[in-house]
């Protein structure tokens, strides 16, 4: 289940065939907000600023490894957490005015990386990370785990919302290193209801655990089929052929996943792929968009042909090359597993940590609807 986000009060209503899980965000004295994005491979710190325009990015700070990769219960490792967190604080107080710390929340939710920690370790780490905000002079929000609802409900608010509103209607995908998401507006089965001015968005928002790029890939590690030709490794040498790993593909992500049993995705909507969907098909591919009935895909990944070119491939993002053939077949066979066809997706660089940003700026209320029959 999700929890209140920030520390307001949660309630709980039900009305014939749902239940209602109400959020109440906490008010912000100023138009600040630090909000700390703690993924599986890594923590992004980032700053917002409200303003006539809406919510502003003024810096983000992005440090490796992901606070799950620490052993809270050893003392060493404790220690070190705590270092790297003071010290992405200090640096975030540079950009913010001094006069103003102790109103200026700070809010860490952590991902997928987290939702896998047993939940004794995930509230020592919490605790630990509360400490260090307390005594950075900054405020203290909120830090935890959120569900992969709110984290593709957030991507939409990130992307959707513009001079304090939702401005926009566009559909969002997030891939992350070890969960995905989906998220559109649909009045028919949607799982959450965000309240803005007085109205009301219906938003269907899912997450699939263990379909993230890094955690997808390691299950195919020993398929062939999926790694350029004259690629080695320990366990394998690559014999690229797509169709084959397009149907070893379809079968992880729909028997195991079960990811062709969601809404279909509207025909008519156009949506926004971020994070890893962009380092591949944008980064490295150099596409600005894609529409799946279009995209001539065997073409595109021609080059997997030769490892030597694959080598070779324009890589701005942090993927490792040998991985990119993979990726792309990944990538389009979990869209097409969705429903996507017609539908044109748009590649941006874009992070949630905005749509949290959005909530607690603007104090929005959203609640989450949960079919009881």
């Amino acid at each position: 289940r999700d929890f209140c986000l920030s520390r307001g009060l949660g309630d709980v209503y039900k009305r014939q065939n749902f239940s209602f899980f109400l959020f109440f965000s906490q008010t912000y004295a100023n138009n600040y907000a630090v909000i700390i994005d703690a993924g599986s491979s890594g923590s992004r710190i980032y700053v917002y600023e409200k303003n006539e325009d809406g919510i502003q990015k003024i810096n983000s700070i992005k440090i490796k490894p992901g606070i799950s990769a620490y052993n809270i219960n050893n003392k060493l490792e404790a220690n070190r957490l705590k270092e790297r967190v003071n010290n992405l604080l200090s640096l975030v107080k540079k950009n913010l005015p001094k006069d103003q710390w102790s109103n200026i929340g700070v809010t860490l939710y952590a991902t997928a990386g987290m939702r896998v920690i047993p939940l004794e370790t995930q509230k020592k780490t919490y605790q630990l990370i509360k400490n260090v905000i307390e005594n950075s002079g900054l405020k203290y929000n909120d830090a935890r785990t959120i569900s992969g609802g709110e984290e593709g409900l957030f991507m939409w608010l990130s992307v959707n919302s513009g001079h304090n509103k939702i401005d926009s209607d566009y559909g969002i995908l997030d891939m992350g290193g070890a969960s995905t998401q989906i998220a559109f507006w649909d009045e028919k089965f949607a799982n959450y209801d965000i309240t803005i001015s007085d109205k009301h968005y219906k938003i269907y928002s899912k997450s699939f655990l263990g379909l993230g790029k890094n955690l997808a890939i390691s299950q195919f590690l020993q398929k062939p089929a999926c790694f350029p030709n004259d690629y080695q490794s320990s366990e394998i040498a690559g014999q690229w052929n797509l169709t084959t790993c397009e149907n070893e593909i379809s079968r992880f992500v729909i028997t195991q996943h079960d990811t062709n049993n969601i809404p279909t995705p509207p025909q008519n909507m156009t949506f926004q792929a971020s994070d890893n969907f962009y380092k591949v098909f944008y980064q490295t591919l150099g596409l600005d968009s894609i529409t799946l009935s279009k995209l001539d895909l065997a073409k595109t990944l021609s080059f997997c042909q030769s490892s030597n070119e694959v080598a070779g491939k324009t890589n701005e993002s942090d993927i490792p090359n040998e991985y990119l053939c993979f990726d792309a077949a990944y990538f389009t066979t979990l869209l097409a597993s969705y429903g996507f066809g017609n539908q044109q997706i748009q590649l941006f660089d874009n992070s949630w940590a905005k749509g949290v940003a959005f909530v607690l700026l603007n104090d929005i209320q959203y609640k989450r609807l949960i079919p009881t029959n």
